[in-house]
């Protein structure tokens, strides 16, 4: 990787990181633990919870040591395959290098919170009526909107004429 494309790796992972860690913490000082807040009544509340699972709180009733290393071992595996990612994209493909870093910022947000409280704090609370959609936080949102980012990009190189050619 050049130094300029690092750069903007690196600024892009940290401002992720940085609003992740603001957010959930303003969560913690303001709310109480399993509190809600309304802010849209009919699909939108604010709901401070502590996920100890993975994504969508799969696994979260893991509370052994064990359960806790897996979770952290995955999370530095997915880590490190991010900037194996980063490593070996080619400094053009600029649209999947923000994606990817975008991700390696809410990847880390989460990871921290794993390894300094034992949990990843959630807080966003989409629903409808009685479904509730697992709670996420900014870190779970990066994630999912850099995914979505780069199968879109797929998709449309795919499609696209250039491509067939």
């Amino acid at each position: 990787m050049r130094l300029r494309p690092l750069g903007v790796v690196i600024a892009l992972a940290a401002s992720v990181f940085a609003c992740d860690q603001v957010t959930k913490k303003s969560v913690q000082r303001n709310m109480e633990h399993l509190s809600a807040t309304p802010v849209v009544s009919c699909c939108l509340n604010l709901t401070h919870v502590h996920n100890r699972g993975g994504a969508f709180g799969m696994f979260s009733e893991t509370r052994t040591r064990w359960g806790r290393l897996a979770f952290t071992a995955s999370s530095f595996l997915a880590l490190g395959f991010l900037l194996y990612l980063l490593a070996v994209a080619p400094a053009e493909a600029r649209f999947q290098r923000v994606a990817l870093s975008i991700i390696l910022g809410g990847a880390v947000g989460n990871l921290y919170d794993r390894m300094v409280q034992g949990f990843v704090v959630d807080f966003v609370d989409a629903h409808w009526r009685h479904y509730h959609w697992p709670a996420f936080n900014v870190a779970d949102m990066a994630i999912t909107v850099g995914i979505l980012a780069i199968l879109g990009e797929m998709v449309l190189q795919k499609r696209s004429p250039k491509a067939a050619g």
